[in-house]
């Protein structure tokens, strides 16, 4: 096994990934796991799973929310049988929609337009735009439009949502709450399409938090989230980008003239490079306050007592793990310490303790100290999706073109 040359499959052919499949025998398990995963991948429409089994990470071992919700709405549990052989038509999408500011009614367009004015003071607050004037508008269209970069003008909109969607239920009825974000195209921006963009920004697992939490009883377990994350990120050096006036019929209105600009100067909600923009920026933060990545994920950190111990080594203080904007942290006074100092610096919208839902997951510390994990309020709330007879013979014929 050792004389095994590494491989990436990614890069083999389907031809090869077949031969070495057929060595099954002969292969270290890790890479037949390669080889399974990227066959998967490159086949996603297959109607028929075969049983694994658990090792290899494809299906994994249930937990008991799981299976009593799974009974409770009546699905099947994975058999290997043909996926359309009974018609699936329930599937779930979560409970949050937008809603739309042309079939508002004046009541809701005036609670939505008064979240549109701080989602828009969110901007300015924050640095992210410069408005112009209009004789610096009237020069940078006539600029561009010479050079016929026209498109580097951007109109924003509003994504109208309400924060309660996902948490009211019978028993829980709550008000609500009204969302605006500003937003702009950001899949006509050029350098976007002529693929000039860095995207990639890491989202870190929770669950090595959880066992260390778990572990060490008495550390605090907090959630905090970044009140506009995106509009934090460092200034840009090069990007040249420009946003207009909303439609005023589908857009709660900003406060620019006709014709009048505002330049873009940080990655602002929309732009395919903003959530690593944002990355960059916390990463900073966090290393200027000596937490310290991970070598194997980029979202998880931790802080180390300065002192060394006498066998050399160094006591854990605090983890933090981030996905986009919400921070997961488990940690010692020391640590809480340092976390508050980042947050003071970046801006937390809200911090919890010990009972709060994280990334749609309901996160507590039970007494015992042990971390527990639901998702009961989500779980509650999934819509399901009706698929029309004709549409699901479509996709039918889709996966079996021969028949």
């Amino acid at each position: 096994l050792e004389s095994q040359p590494a491989f990436d499959a990614l890069v083999l052919t389907n031809e090869e990934l077949e031969k070495l499949s057929s060595q099954q025998d002969r292969l270290h398990p890790l890479l037949q796991l390669q080889i399974d995963v990227e066959k998967d991948r490159r086949d996603p429409w297959s109607c028929l799973e075969d049983d694994h089994g658990t090792w290899d990470g494809r299906w994994s071992y249930m937990c008991q929310r799981d299976w009593q919700t799974m009974q409770k709405l009546g699905q099947k549990f994975p058999n290997g049988e043909s996926l359309f052989d009974d018609f699936e038509v329930n599937l779930a999408q979560t409970a949050r929609k937008e809603y739309h500011w042309s079939k508002m009614t004046p009541e809701e367009k005036a609670l939505w337009g008064e979240a549109a004015v701080k989602g828009w003071n969110a901007y300015i607050d924050n640095n992210a735009i410069e408005i112009l004037s209009m004789e610096e508008s009237r020069r940078v269209y006539n600029e561009l439009a010479k050079q016929q970069e026209l498109d580097r003008i951007l109109v924003p909109r509003f994504v109208c949502t309400d924060k309660n969607d996902g948490l009211r239920s019978a028993s829980h009825p709550l008000p609500v709450k009204p969302s605006a974000r500003m937003v702009v195209p950001g899949f006509k921006d050029r350098a976007n399409l002529e693929g000039q963009l860095r995207r990639d920004a890491p989202t870190g697992s929770r669950y090595a938090l959880f066992i260390i939490a778990a572990f060490h009883e008495t550390w605090a377990l907090i959630s905090a989230d970044v009140k506009a994350a995106f509009l934090k990120g460092d200034p840009y050096v090069s990007r040249l980008l420009w946003i207009a006036a909303t439609n005023a019929k589908t857009s709660p209105p900003i406060p620019l003239q006709k014709g009048q600009l505002a330049k873009i100067v940080k990655g602002v909600f929309g732009l395919a490079d903003a959530p690593r923009q944002w990355w960059l920026r916390l990463a900073r933060a966090r290393s200027e306050h000596s937490w310290e990545m991970s070598c194997i994920d980029g979202a998880l950190w931790f802080l180390w007592g300065k002192d060394a111990n006498a066998d050399g080594t160094r006591t854990l203080q605090g983890v933090i793990v981030s996905h986009v904007d919400d921070l997961l942290f488990a940690g010692s006074p020391i640590a809480e310490q340092s976390l508050m100092a980042i947050g003071a610096e970046l801006g937390f919208g809200s911090i919890e303790r010990d009972d709060f839902v994280w990334c749609g997951k309901r996160i507590r510390r039970a007494p015992d100290g042990t971390v527990r994990v639901s998702m009961v309020e989500y779980h509650e709330n999934v819509a399901e999706i009706v698929i029309d007879r004709h549409r699901k013979r479509d996709v039918t014929a889709a996966l079996n073109p021969s028949e």
